[in-house]
């Protein structure tokens, strides 16, 4: 079907609204030497470009590659921008797509040139703002920091999840007490107190119950601390203990992923 469309259109049916086996194609034949997370990167970002750039078309409707052109990738760069998207993640995703639209023109010859070489991505101007409006992960930035984190130890996988699964506040976590946590193999729950604020209750997600579990189980029962999360310094891991850990672990990034 596809082939016979592109013969009574004159289009090139690449990418399908799936771009699942084009970027396969792509992944072999030039991202084999790098390494798993930074495949997942590459994939990651493709993926949400496709998903974008096929959005309202057909299902059968095949895509013509020559469209490629620097107005199209400036309107996704437009679109990133008024999504929230960081200027960090701006740049690794026009790095990307260049690696990926150079090899369309070296090993695919379905475009004649790079529509990217000649873009350039300016920061935003107001740095000020970018600073204090709190933004939400983009997809690569999720599948950046869960592959750190299946790396960290099972104390960090802990306050991983606290914090991405559970929602937990900073002094939440920091002052999470033993006799107020709750979990086991099958359930938990517990009981968060604020040092400025009223506490509340909390069911445990899979996710979290299981990081927690694996941690109580693991570090045992400190006598001498009746916090969960201790520190080489005090009874208790600090706030500033906890950032710390969260700088650490983003710090662990390749070059690729910063």
């Amino acid at each position: 079907m596809e082939k016979y469309m592109a013969e009574i259109t004159n289009l090139v049916p690449f990418p399908q609204p799936d771009a699942t086996p084009g970027i396969e194609q792509y992944q072999q034949a030039r991202l084999a030497d790098l390494s798993v997370g930074t495949r997942q990167v590459y994939v990651s970002i493709l993926r949400h470009f496709f998903h974008w750039l096929t959005a309202g078309k057909k299902k059968r409707e095949a895509f013509d590659v020559s469209t490629l052109t620097p107005g199209l990738i400036e309107q996704y760069f437009t679109h990133l921008g008024k999504k929230g998207y960081s200027f960090s993640h701006c740049k690794r995703t026009k790095s990307v797509l260049t690696h990926f639209c150079q090899w369309l023109v070296d090993d695919q010859s379905l475009l004649v040139t790079n529509p990217l070489r000649a873009l350039v991505l300016s920061p935003p101007s107001n740095l000020t703002l970018s600073r204090v409006v709190p933004r939400g992960l983009s997809p690569t930035q999720r599948v950046i920091l869960l592959r750190l984190v299946e790396q960290d130890d099972v104390r960090g996988k802990a306050l991983f999840a606290l914090g991405y699964w559970s929602g937990c506040r900073v002094s939440e976590i920091t002052y999470l007490l033993f006799a107020h946590t709750h979990v086991g193999p099958r359930g938990g729950w517990l009981h968060l107190e604020k040092a400025d604020g009223p506490a509340r209750d909390i069911d445990l997600p899979n996710e979290t119950r299981r990081a927690l579990f694996d941690y109580v189980r693991e570090r045992g029962r400190e006598e001498t601390s009746p916090y969960v999360f201790l520190s080489q310094r005090s009874p208790r891991l600090s706030e500033a203990g906890l950032h710390h850990w969260f700088r650490d672990l983003k710090g662990r990034a390749t070059p690729e992923e910063q």
